[in-house]
């Protein structure tokens, strides 16, 4: 069996052989797939791909680009490529970067799509590592019967050529390669490419039906609204928990229960009947409850009281005063001791001032045997 090596000082490298070489590491926006250009950088230098009404050609900026580990330099800042008149039928053409190896040379072609009432892309030639490859960095749509190509039928899919990680707008995002990561402006977020998808790095919902065990990085959830939140994941396992006597037993920890926000946007002076309310079905010896609200500004000084309710009883009640045009929030987290019977808890609110104020309020309770 053959076993070969390179590229080494003093020994022949072919062309093949560089292509296998370079080939390997990736697709169109990876390390040496790409225009070496920012994501929506426009002008000379970035290669972008642009029509200006001026007859069936758009026209590329001048620029630099590597296909398949070899390098492409358009000195023309605004060199036309023709494009077919239009047909009964609109239709889809891709700019290209056509390498090819037998001819020595990385041209500017025209990839011409079928016409059809709902166009789609044409397919291009991309062989890994020896022949052909077509690198596509425009995307022209042809309306029926055009006879010139506007702006506004010119989008730019130039893949750039990353910096360490990559970076991309959603339309310039390379069909990637697993594990690529980079960074899209578009959204600002981080993505990995899973090897099917890209993924968002720092998920911008949490399933809590995926989460079994383990805990959760605050640096996770931290920006979520505590309304995205379907429900509540939690870990089982054991922990300590006061036994009623002076001593601890240890416990455990079932589901807990989520009211969801509950917005009360008229709050005057007699107790809101309409607050958040859980009813627990765990049959619990110790119920962990946490109740908060977020306050409105008003335009009169108020005091706002949060009661805490088990059943219609009340439990607690919580003061906060606040200056006129002012907001402000309420939190409060207690232990019942329901001796396993299941119950009701509710929060509800009033306030000393006729000025109405509005309240955005959220209850948890946990059940702790």
């Amino acid at each position: 069996m053959a076993q070969n090596s390179w590229p080494f000082e003093n020994a022949d490298t072919t062309e093949d052989q560089y292509s296998l070489l370079f080939g390997r590491y990736g697709k169109p926006g990876s390390l040496f797939m790409g225009v070496a250009s920012q994501p929506n950088q426009t002008g000379a230098g970035s290669l972008q791909v642009y029509g200006d009404s001026s007859g069936m050609q758009v026209k590329v900026r001048s620029g630099f680009a590597v296909v398949r580990g070899f390098a492409y330099q358009n000195s023309t800042n605004g060199q036309t490529v023709a494009i077919d008149t239009g047909s009964a039928s609109p239709r889809i053409d891709l700019i290209v970067l056509t390498l090819d190896p037998s001819a020595n040379t990385i041209v500017l072609a025209v990839v011409k799509g079928t016409p059809a009432a709902s166009p789609t892309a044409p397919s291009l030639t991309q062989n890994d590592t020896t022949g052909i490859y077509q690198m596509e960095i425009g995307r022209v749509l042809v309306p029926a019967l055009a006879t010139s190509v506007a702006a506004g039928d010119v989008t730019d899919t130039r893949p750039c050529l990353p910096v360490g990680a990559g970076v991309w707008t959603t339309t310039q995002r390379p069909a990637g390669v697993q594990g690529q990561m980079g960074w899209n402006v578009t959204n600002n977020q981080l993505e990995v490419y899973t090897g099917s998808a890209w993924q968002e790095v720092k998920p911008s919902s949490i399933d809590a039906s995926i989460i079994t065990t383990g805990t959760i990085s605050n640096s996770r959830i931290s920006a979520l609204p505590l309304a995205n939140v379907s429900s509540l994941p939690y870990v089982a396992g054991t922990f300590l928990a006061p036994n009623g006597s002076g001593g601890w037993d240890s416990g455990r920890v079932p589901e807990p229960l989520y009211s969801g926000k509950v917005n009360n946007p008229t709050v005057g002076t007699s107790y809101t009947t309409t607050g958040p309310s859980v009813s627990t079905s765990n049959n619990s010896a110790y119920h962990l409850v946490s109740g908060s609200c977020v306050i409105g500004a008003a335009a009169a000084d108020r005091t706002i009281t949060m009661k805490m309710q088990v059943g219609s009883s009340t439990w607690e009640e919580f003061d906060l005063y606040i200056p006129s045009g002012k907001t402000g929030h309420i939190s409060a987290t207690m232990m019942y001791p329901s001796s396993g019977t299941n119950q009701t808890f509710k929060l509800n609110f009033k306030s000393s001032s006729s000025t109405t104020t509005s309240i955005d309020s959220y209850l948890t309770v946990l059940g702790i045997n």
